[in-house]
């Protein structure tokens, strides 16, 4: 059963690191979901019966794969807040640009 779910585990993440550059947010989150739920999967089982020699290196071997996946997160990350930014700047200059007075209303200049 662990066996199964390790190459599982490196498909997912194989898979994943294919085409990371290619996928949107959505699509990472549903990896992150995905890969989750057969690390808990595997947690489970590895808490009733040690994980021989293979399966420890298996996995190793996939957590290795890590620091390529957190990348990528971050990426998505710091372009979703660029992009927020960008839209909160726009706001803010039109704002800035919009009539902010009364149609009917006077302005007086005072001068020193």
């Amino acid at each position: 059963m662990i066996d199964q779910l390790l190459k599982q585990l490196e498909q997912i993440t194989k898979d994943f690191l294919d085409h990371s550059v290619d996928l949107e947010f959505e699509e990472v989150e549903r990896f992150v979901g995905e890969r989750q739920e057969l690390v808990d999967k595997i947690v489970a089982e590895g808490a009733s019966i040690a994980l021989n020699s293979n399966q420890k290196k298996a996995l190793a071997e996939i957590l290795k794969e890590d620091k390529p996946i957190l990348s990528r997160m971050y990426q998505l990350r710091d372009d979703a807040s660029d992009w927020l930014e960008r839209n909160n700047q726009i706001k803010r200059q039109q704002i800035a640009y919009q009539n902010n007075y009364a149609a009917d209303s006077y302005f007086f200049d005072k001068k020193n």
